[in-house]
């Protein structure tokens, strides 16, 4: 019956509403422990350095993962009516503020750190104006850190850079792409010319050799130099 059905209903409110309690009260006993942990702190300095060159000589973006997560869980719970403490909440409000600097810059370091393995050895020298360019602007904050917060004499720094060293990481990975199109459609067509018979199906072997040609001229075209290789 209907009563029988909303005492049902309000237990499981009463459930859900403890559990919502008993969750947050979780998150933030964690993340207080975290934030105040000496070893590891859950915090972003903002006077710290964005970016640095590990032993193994990769880049390394200094924005931990977990703050990531700690905005997402933070965002959740205000959606749920929850107020944050405050020295949680400093702590998601500085992470909020240079999570899409952080982001740009770990697709930066990716692309650095994975470069070699990415190019096709023959196209490096293809490539070698992006690249040189990219690994310049990549090696420039090596030389005078960039902080998450500008120095107050040096506003809008970190931005520039992440304009420029974002601007040239896309020429490259863009370069590369189309480079390493042409490259398995030429591959593509080497395997069908092994394939085909020169005596019987000359024609067909040389219409393919022109549309090898026809690749290469179209990247060269492009301003592309360095296809000797091919």
């Amino acid at each position: 019956n209907f009563e029988a059905f909303e005492a049902l209903a309000t237990d499981t409110a009463l459930e859900l509403s403890d559990s919502k309690e008993r969750e947050f009260k979780d998150w933030q006993r964690t993340t207080l422990a975290e934030i105040k942990d000496k070893k590891r702190p859950l915090k972003l300095d903002p006077a710290g350095a964005s970016m640095s060159f590990e032993k193994g000589e990769d880049l390394k973006v200094h924005f931990d993962e977990r703050l990531v997560n700690l905005v997402r869980d933070a965002r959740q719970f205000r959606a749920l009516g929850l107020k944050i403490p405050k020295e949680v909440d400093d702590e998601v409000t500085k992470a909020q503020r240079y999570y899409h600097s952080a982001t740009v810059l770990k697709q930066v370091a990716s692309v650095y750190n994975t470069m070699n393995s990415s190019i096709i050895p023959v196209q490096f020298p293809m490539l070698l104006e992006e690249a040189k360019r990219f690994e310049q602007l990549v090696a420039d904050q090596d030389k005078d850190p960039f902080s998450w917060e500008d120095p107050p004499d040096k506003q809008g720094r970190l931005e520039t850079y992440i304009e420029s060293v974002d601007g040239a990481m896309q020429a490259l990975r863009d370069k590369n792409r189309v480079l390493r199109k042409a490259h398995e459609a030429n591959g593509q067509l080497v395997v069908r010319m092994m394939n085909t018979d020169l005596v019987r199906q000359l024609d067909r072997w040389k219409a393919m050799l022109a549309e090898m040609r026809a690749n290469i001229e179209v990247v060269e075209s492009e301003g592309t130099a360095g296809t000797a290789g091919w």
